[in-house]
């Protein structure tokens, strides 16, 4: 989500859009990003840009925003997935291979730090697609599992010493 203020066609925003897919494609266990950037630079090249010279995707506010316009007026739809209609918020999708819940949750500190230094504080973001949903699930699952057997523990314990009026058999139970 953009800071109020910045645009999203503005060079300062599309910068660091780019800097965080960069970032982002150079820590290990992320594969390629896909994002707004990349439909603005396809259409760059389909009016006659050269992608290999062309290091920055726009050069200007005034190109970024008409590369918008220009994508908006051939299919509005097209926009959806990587830009909201207000132009506030938009999405970077990062590819990634499925791997065991502890890669999974050292790959997610990765990604925040990367995010951390790359996007400004007055940023929000939002991790969401299935990675980010499993590590969270599973986070939780272990908490919950975590406070509830020693609970269970001593409610057994208890019970069990109450209704075999020892605590050692309690104990054994």
């Amino acid at each position: 989500g953009l800071p109020s203020g910045l645009q999203i066609y503005d060079l300062a925003a599309l910068e660091t859009i780019e800097a965080l897919s960069r970032r982002l494609q150079e820590v290990p266990g992320l594969g390629e990003t896909f994002g707004l950037l990349d439909l603005m630079q396809r259409l760059r090249v389909a009016l006659g840009a050269d992608k290999i010279h062309d290091a920055r995707v726009v050069s200007s506010s005034r190109e970024a925003a008409e590369l918008l316009e220009l994508i908006s007026m051939d299919d509005p739809s097209s926009l959806e997935p990587w830009l909201t209609l207000d132009r506030r918020y938009t999405r970077l999708t990062v590819q990634a291979d499925w791997v065991t819940q502890a890669e999974t949750r050292d790959l997610m500190s990765r990604f925040t730090s990367v995010v951390a230094d790359v996007v400004p504080s007055s940023w929000t973001i939002a991790l969401s697609g299935m990675r980010a949903i499993d590590d969270a699930w599973v986070t939780e699952v272990q908490s919950t599992q975590l406070r509830s057997f020693p609970t269970a523990f001593v409610l057994v314990f208890v019970l069990a010493s109450v209704f075999l009026r020892s605590v050692r058999l309690g104990l054994a139970a």
